[in-house]
């Protein structure tokens, strides 16, 4: 159902824990496209890898199977769509970023702990479990351009809401790029060829039954 990277050698032994993907909310476009823009300004190589996003689970051990999509879907189907807030700025000292505060972060958490029940995840530690939820700005930095970037962009980058009725399945490719190759909504499954701008990326949309039947828009462009 979904494809996986064959050709890793070119991976670093971190990225490794990433080769069965996990599951992200990705802004619709009009969102997307300036955090995108600040990434590839002050953190290119976290652009290279992923447009933005929040990341909502812990990477998958193993290939995600047809029935735990299904368990999945089904296990979603008791949250409700809700509003994100994204903004202010925030660090995580003594970690080195600059990324936008996400809440609220009970439903956040409600919504992962939902994912994270399921057997896709049986026996997956949750080493994350701990960190609030984001939308990361800058990674690769240094402590001191952390501050110095704090400083530089408080209260003078976009900041709102957007409504949250989807999440994503994304993995990366053989580059180690995270990319939309596959759309899964509620009604049908369609599989798409990744454009260039993709990368040959493999992702997918999963839109449970009952949150909003209007699809969020896909994440767009590659970065």
């Amino acid at each position: 159902m979904f494809e996986y990277a064959n050709d890793t050698s070119g991976w670093g032994d971190w990225q490794f824990e990433y080769r069965f993907g996990a599951f992200y909310i990705f802004p619709p476009t009009g969102i997307i496209k300036p955090v995108d823009a600040l990434r590839q300004t002050y953190d290119p190589k976290s652009a290279s890898i992923c447009q933005a996003h929040i990341s909502l689970s812990e990477p998958l051990q193993n290939p995600l199977l047809d029935e735990q999509v299904q368990e999945i879907r089904a296990a979603l189907c008791i949250i409700q769509p809700f509003d994100i807030q994204y903004g202010p700025l925030r660090s995580f000292p003594p970690h080195p970023g600059v990324c936008y505060s996400i809440t609220p972060e009970d439903k956040f958490r409600a919504l992962r702990a939902a994912l994270h029940s399921t057997s896709a995840f049986a026996g997956v530690p949750l080493r994350h479990e701990h960190i609030a939820p984001h939308m990361t700005i800058a990674e690769f930095i240094s402590v001191e351009r952390t501050d110095e970037l704090l400083q530089e962009l408080s209260d003078k980058v976009p900041e709102g809401t957007f409504h949250c009725g989807s999440i994503e399945y994304a993995v990366p490719n053989e580059r180690f790029y995270f990319g939309e190759g596959f759309h899964h909504s509620a009604k049908s499954l369609n599989h798409n060829s990744p454009t260039p701008a993709e990368q040959g990326a493999a992702a997918s949309r999963l839109q449970p039954a009952l949150w909003s039947q209007a699809p969020v828009a896909p994440a767009s462009g590659g970065g």
